[in-house]
């Protein structure tokens, strides 16, 4: 039974689309407080590093699903990122990335299995030692799977160890913006006990670089001029 004007129900599940308030997180390890657009972003380390992981298995383009809560605090948005879904049936190029119906069918049965309480938040995906934008075709796909002004993008560089998350719902006001007020959670001690680490700089997530398949180590360049 939908018991409020903002739930919406899928088969026999009803999913809380906006909760009011905000997130509270306890461990919350880093605030990183600019003039955004949109939104305020609640992420994870866990599941960050658990995406930065999976596209770093190939030197082609890979993603997935974000999977996660949405809350409403007056006329602020705030998007939680809890969990990710890998599109390990996605068709992945150069630079390019398609989410074919198996893929898309395959991430939704995993998130019925593993996610059964939680909202698509958005995706993911790398741009392998490419610029961290959004593409055109990525806007494209986002458009077409990822509808909701909630649903979040991000584009991931796992050897240069960047990374930025954008607000594609401010499309219809030009090009996506990356989202600039991200609070960091950390309930399961990641960064404590594993060298995966985190920092900010100019709207971008800077973390641990993985080797490149081919290429080996990759020593970051002028980040902010890619």
């Amino acid at each position: 039974m939908i018991t409020s004007e903002t739930d919406i129900q899928i088969g026999d599940v009803i999913y809380p689309v906006i909760n009011t308030g905000k997130p509270t997180w306890s461990n919350k390890k880093h605030s990183f407080s600019q003039v955004g657009e949109g939104l305020n972003l609640w992420l994870d380390v866990k599941c960050f590093a658990e995406s930065v992981a999976h596209v770093a298995e190939t030197d082609l383009e890979s993603g997935g699903m974000l999977v996660g809560r949405v809350f409403q605090e007056n006329e602020k948005l705030h998007v939680q990122v809890e969990g990710i879904i890998p599109a390990r049936l996605a068709q992945g190029e150069n630079a390019s990335l398609l989410f074919t119906s198996d893929s898309w069918v395959a991430m939704l049965k995993e998130k019925e299995r593993s996610f059964r309480d939680l909202l698509v938040v958005g995706w993911y995906h790398s741009h392998p030692l490419m610029a961290i934008m959004m593409s055109g075709w990525d806007i494209s796909l986002h458009q077409g799977f990822f509808p909701e002004p909630w649903q979040i993008a991000c584009v991931l560089d796992p050897f240069r160890g960047i990374g930025g998350f954008y607000y594609v719902g401010a499309v219809g006001n030009g090009y996506p913006k990356l989202i600039k007020n991200i609070i960091i959670n950390d309930s399961d001690n990641v960064l404590d006990e594993s060298n995966f680490d985190i920092r900010y700089e100019a709207g971008f997530l800077l973390f641990k670089r993985y080797p490149h398949p081919y290429l080996g180590e990759v020593l970051p360049s002028d980040l902010l001029n890619l």
